[in-house]
């Protein structure tokens, strides 16, 4: 019931990519792929503790530079969505954004990885907690970079439209450790 046709099938019944547009129906992704994945994942054991390094920091502040020196096998929301769309952001999109790479984590660790990096903003309480799981322990790499840096950074890539983001997301940014319960 879980062979990688169907979760295939779930996850393009979910977002149906047209001449440059993907609708997604957010109620039915993450929790119909994943729950019988993991279900099926801890029927199995594991025989290794494995980790899911989860890097933490704003846009541009570092993070895929520290990600790619750590050598893991990487998953990247960013890279997901311009295979999905060719666009930095859809916000009808992200479900299925992070379905993909709840299922790429999991099968990374299917394969044999026994460390696997989230490269992402994961700034928020609750965007570290989705990745909360028994099959994994979870090590937060947190790259601290001011906000004038992280703006010069997207200014020299010519990526001005993350300006506001930034901004946005050191408005919301939690650190690792603080308020974790909520």
């Amino acid at each position: 019931m879980t062979d990688g046709k169907l979760a295939c099938f779930w996850v393009l019944s979910a977002g149906v990519k047209t001449a440059g547009s993907i609708y997604a129906d957010p109620t039915m992704v993450k929790n119909d792929i994943i729950s019988v994945n993991r279900k099926e994942s801890l029927e199995k054991g594991a025989a290794a503790v494995k980790t899911l390094h989860l890097m933490v920091g704003l846009p541009r502040s570092g993070k895929s530079t520290l990600a790619k020196k750590l050598g893991f096998p990487r998953v990247e929301p960013d890279a997901i969505r311009r295979t999905l769309h060719g666009t930095p952001w859809r916000p009808n999109v992200e479900p299925v954004v992070w379905a993909i790479a709840h299922v790429m984590v999991e099968s990374l660790f299917e394969a044999g990885h026994q460390d696997v990096i989230v490269d992402a903003t994961n700034h928020t309480v609750q965007r570290r907690a989705e990745w909360e799981s028994d099959l994994y322990r979870i090590q937060y790499h947190e790259v601290n970079a001011s906000v004038s840096e992280c703006i010069q950074r997207a200014k020299e890539a010519h990526q001005t439209y993350l300006i506001p983001i930034i901004e946005r997301m050191c408005r919301q940014y939690v650190p690792v450790g603080k308020n974790q319960d909520g």
